[in-house]
């Protein structure tokens, strides 16, 4: 029986009349020919939305179309996009591929490889010429076509449109009967075009006048201006997304100065010379020499031409932006704007939703340019409404109205709220909704949520939130809308709009949703990105401070060393040769990422969350719909202002930068201990953002400057008892409020150290003191009023002290076990913590134990102090002069011993240990240490060697007068009711945590003072 016969009588059975007549004589399968994405293929690849394009990511995997041909003449093509080897051919349907053996490589399949200029049938012959288009025909019957890739290649299918026609050979899909597609024609072609476009922009090489990169960007402008041109790439998924089109907006930073022409740009180069005794940059020019001045201005002239240059691109970048965002499209269907607002969202999802599948984020580096044309388009956009409408606030006071988080009309995928899951939320705040926001919730959606509440997707179901609104205010929300706003599904939203609320116009609806976006941007990876580029800084610092050394070092190398001064010398040109190339690559840095013009964006948004934080917080308990990544940015801004754009820009130079750290103090203060943010994370966060902000001048006199019952609050939550809070932290805080000028406080390096490396960026940085008088007369005022707030207080910080020092004694044993530094390190650092708690106020017991230990000749605490580790500052420095206070109490304690104070004093150590041996001194730190103030210690030596003679005078000879439970003082306190007696050390410390007698277990209700009767 004839097997064509036999096939077009079964499909004449199965198919509906009509369809009969569009089957072609030879051939089998649907109409317009794709990729079988279903089962036709193996190995990894990604295949476009339309079908006819393919890029292989594994070894050698295949993919073949939907169509079979079984008699005659047939043809197809495909166009290659990119270089490498691949096979293209055809397969019968019995042919089974792997990773190893692909078409051609089977009895069953013929292949053509244009890469090596062969056919492939099991065995290989030469074949053919190379070149850009492969064409492969055939007139074998029962054949699938086949093609397979390695890894990253790519081509498209070309079925319809044969570029090279072959006389006697049908093409696969029969073209149209009618007047052909015009705007197909040109839609391929832009397709090509804007492909084309992109990667010339991305792989061409930095010219000093970025010549390529102006003109690549110049040619998609104008095709962007075409609006129809514009829609179609922008509704394209396949060739402009947002993924692919943010490589329009970065510019590469380059890795060789010689190709990007920084050379002559930046003939000289210029880096810090002069450094304190801490190792830091001198920012005094007072003492600049004549040549370093000239060298300096030089290099400033050279930034600041390489700086205009990369301002025209970015003008570009620009532009082609507000192209995208443009909404007064004159066309029919969505305006260009919502069309990227879609895309946008989408792009946000992937790098929300895939964070630890680096391989289909955005580059950090990419989003980082993305993020700051964005804000520069948005801006100009919404000044322009704000000129069109009277009432709308500028971008100056730009922020994200409160309704927008909670009003189900933006998808914040699986981020997390504030307040927790937003299933948990819209059950448990659903009358505040209804009562502040006029909007119910349907119970059926309730009901459905409670039954998972811990379902990953309810976070980015906003698409199935039903809401039934309220239409009562249906006036005062209309008049939020505006009529200007190009056609877009986004009307519902500012609906919800809470009675806190101002009743104002803010600015076009598709700019609010695309603000929140950019804010969620530089969550994700834009601050994270700024903190890796400062190393580019911190490596210039670092050659810089190993350069002055050497040439310390060759002027005082001995002229009978040529070896060394030959050495020396070596290191100096090396050091000279890098900061060469570092210099010029930091100009390229700070005019990209860290200009004036991009502090200012990282400020605004700094400013917007604030706002936006500030009009949440007014909301109530709605604030808890908020998500998180606000006050993430706001402190992560804050922190990338102050540390990451300094030297080059200073902060206080921002406009209205008081006001604005002002702001951010009074958030910082009131919702570090916000019942209403429930994640562990964000409040980690916000106490440690607190415990940085006290330890500078300027952001702890903001603290001053917020209103005084909010302060007052956060004194009083500082004092609370440590309930889910981070201790170290609340102690921190206290610490540099109370005792600024404490130990640890008068210097920020470890004075033996400033001739090595720089301080570690691990360990923490420390500040030099900066006490507030304000603060500690709130902190008495609370404790002296509400004395269950005091005891509360002295009970959890003595509990500490008590584990501190446990902890302290612990590792000063441990100690005793290790022989190398490398293995004291870690002890050390945690020595340095557990000092830290002790400095709120130690009682006698404590403060003689530390004493002692310090303070005792060859001791192992000594070891620690000379192992000469980074970080050790906090350790060595004792601070005993402030011992004076409480000369009477010491006196009394029987672990107390004057040889610790002279032994500081060093006093009897030559006789004691030799003339090399050195320990532990006051002497040693005569930079931290005045000249007075060891004279006080001096004094203070003498004063108590005086009552320690008297008191040894007065000391009770019989037994019965000496208290029962120490031992060393007199009776002095007599119980109530019980009558027992001890001295008023011993009770005091007892009844902090223990209210029973020591002797009979009787409740203790007060204690009285104790004088032996005269005739006893």
């Amino acid at each position: 029986q004839d097997l064509g016969a036999h096939l077009e009588r079964l499909l004449s059975e199965d198919e509906p009349a009509e369809d009969v007549s569009d089957q072609v004589d030879g051939r089998l399968g649907p109409s317009p020919v794709v990729l079988d994405h279903t089962s036709g293929f193996e190995g990894l690849l990604f295949v476009d939305d339309d079908l006819l394009g393919v890029i292989g990511h594994s070894n050698f995997s295949s993919i073949r179309a939907t169509t079979c041909v079984y008699k005659g003449k047939w043809v197809y093509e495909v166009l290659i996009s990119s270089q490498g080897l691949m096979q293209i051919g055809w397969c019968t349907l019995n042919c089974r591929f792997n990773q190893e053996e692909g078409v051609g490589d089977t009895p069953d399949s013929y292949a053509y490889d244009g890469n090596r200029v062969r056919k492939w049938n099991v065995t290989t012959t030469n074949y053919g010429k190379v070149g850009t288009y492969t064409h492969t025909h055939t007139h074998t019957y029962i054949y699938y076509y086949f093609c397979d890739l390695r890894p990253s290649l790519q081509l498209s299918l070309t079925i319809q449109f044969l570029t090279y026609p072959v006389e006697g050979y049908l093409p696969l899909q029969d073209p149209p009967t009618a007047d052909l597609n015009k705007d197909f024609e040109v839609n391929e072609c832009l397709k090509q075009l804007m492909m084309s476009l992109l990667r010339a922009y991305r792989f061409s090489p930095i010219i000093p006048d970025l010549g390529f990169q102006i003109h690549y960007l110049r040619l998609t402008t104008a095709i962007l201006r075409h609006e129809k041109s514009r829609k179609y790439l922008l509704s394209n998924v396949a060739t402009f997304d947002v993924l692919r089109s943010v490589v329009f907006f970065y510019i590469k930073t380059p890795l060789r100065v010689k190709e990007a022409g920084l050379e002559e740009l930046i003939p000289t180069t210029w880096w810090p010379t002069r450094f304190d005794k801490e190792g830091k940059d001198e920012k005094d020019l007072r003492h600049e020499t004549a040549e370093e001045r000239l060298r300096r201005r030089a290099y400033e002239r050279g930034c600041q031409r390489l700086k205009k240059r990369i301002e025209v691109v970015e003008e570009l970048q620009v532009q082609i932006l507000r192209l995208m965002l443009n909404n007064k499209d004159k066309g029919t269907g969505e305006a260009s704007r919502y069309i990227f607002l879609n895309k946008f969202r989408k792009f946000l999802q992937e790098n929300a939703s895939n964070r630890g599948n680096p391989t289909v984020l955005c580059p950090p580096e990419y989003m980082v340019c993305f993020m700051h044309r964005l804000i520069t388009a948005v801006r100009s956009y919404w000044d322009e409404g704000k000129r069109k409408s009277a009432g709308a606030i500028s971008s100056e006071e730009a922020y994200v109205p409160p309704q927008v988080f909670y009003n189900g009309k933006v998808d914040y995928f699986d981020l997390q709220r504030l307040g927790g899951l937003l299933s948990h939320l819209k059950k448990t705040l659903k009358d505040d909704l209804a009562s502040k926001a006029n909007i119910i919730i349907d119970p059926a959606e309730i009901q459905a949520a409670s039954m998972d509440d811990l379902d990953e997707d309810e976070e980015s179901g906003a698409a199935q939130v039903k809401l039934l609104w309220r239409w009562l205010a249906d006036a005062n929300l209309l008049n939020m809308s505006f009529t200007f706003e190009g056609s877009h599904g986004n009307d519902g939203l500012l609906l919800g709009r809470p009675l806190e609320e101002p009743d104002q116009p803010i600015t076009e609806k598709s700019l609010l949703e695309i603000l929140d976006g950019i804010v969620m941007m530089y969550n994700l990876s834009v601050h994270q990105q700024l903190g890796k580029m400062v190393v580019v800084s911190d490596d210039v610092h670092e050659y810089a401070v190993a350069l002055k050394d050497t040439e310390e070092k060759i002027a005082r190398c001995p002229g009978r060393r040529p070896d060394i001064l030959e050495e020396l010398q070596k290191s100096q040109k090396v050091f000279a040769e890098k900061l060469n190339h570092l210099s010029r690559r930091l100009a390229w840095i700070n005019a990209t990422i860290y200009s004036k013009e991009k502090m200012l964006d990282v400020y605004w948004l700094l400013r917007v969350c604030i706002r936006t934080i500030e009009h949440a917080d007014n909301t109530g308990s709605l604030f808890a719909f908020n998500p998180e990544f606000y006050l993430n940015v706001a402190m992560n801004s804050y922190s990338a202002l102050k540390n990451y754009f300094s030297p080059s820009n200073s902060m206080e130079e921002l406009p209205g930068y008081e006001e604005t750290l002002t702001q951010l103090a009074a958030i910082l203060a009131k919702h570090f201990a916000d019942p209403r943010i429930v994640g562990t994370d964000i409040k980690d966060s916000l106490m440690q953002a607190l415990a940085s902000y006290v330890c500078y001048p300027q952001s702890l006199r903001a603290v001053e400057r917020i209103p005084e019952d909010q302060r007052v609050a956060m004194m009083r939550n500082l004092l609370a008892p440590y309930e889910q809070r981070p201790w170290a932290q609340t102690n921190w805080i206290l610490v540099r409020l109370w005792r600024g000028c404490g130990f640890g406080y008068r210097y920020t390096r470890l004075p033996h150290l400033l001739k090595t490396k720089p301080e570690d960026a691990n360990l923490p940085s420390l500040q030099k003191p900066c006490p507030s008088l304000l603060l500690q007369r709130h902190m008495a005022e609370l404790l002296s009023q509400d004395k269950d707030m005091a005891a509360s207080f002295l009970n959890s910080v003595l509990n500490q002290l008590n584990w501190a020092f446990s902890e302290f004694i612990g590792m000063i044993q441990e100690v005793r076990t290790m022989h190398s530094p490398q293995s004291v390190v870690c002890v050390s650092v945690h020595i340095n913590c557990m000092l830290c708690c002790r400095e709120l106020r130690l009682p006698p017991s404590l403060l003689n134990q530390v004493l002692n230990r310090v303070t005792a000749e060859r001791n192992l605490f000594d070891r620690v102090v000379n192992l000469r580790l980074p970080g050790n500052a906090r350790a060595c420095d004792g601070r005993t002069v402030k011992i004076a206070r409480a000369a009477s109490v010491l006196l009394s304690d029987p672990c107390f011993q004057l040889h610790s104070i002279q032994h500081l004093l060093g006093e009897g150590e030559a006789s004691a240990a030799g003339a090399d041996h050195k320990h532990f001194s006051l002497h040693a730190y005569t930079d931290y240490i005045s000249a007075e103030e060891e004279q006080k210690v001096e004094q203070m030596l003498g004063f108590l060697t005086e009552e320690s003679k008297q008191a040894a005078a007065t000391t009770p000879t019989c037994e019965d007068d000496l208290c029962p439970i120490c031992y060393a003082h007199s009776i002095s306190a007599i119980f109530k009711p019980c009558s027992h007696k001890s001295c008023k050390a011993c009770i005091n410390q007892h009844l902090m945590n223990n209210k029973d007698c020591f002797f009979c277990k009787a409740t203790i209700t007060g204690v009285e003072d104790y004088s032996k009767p005269a005739g006893s």
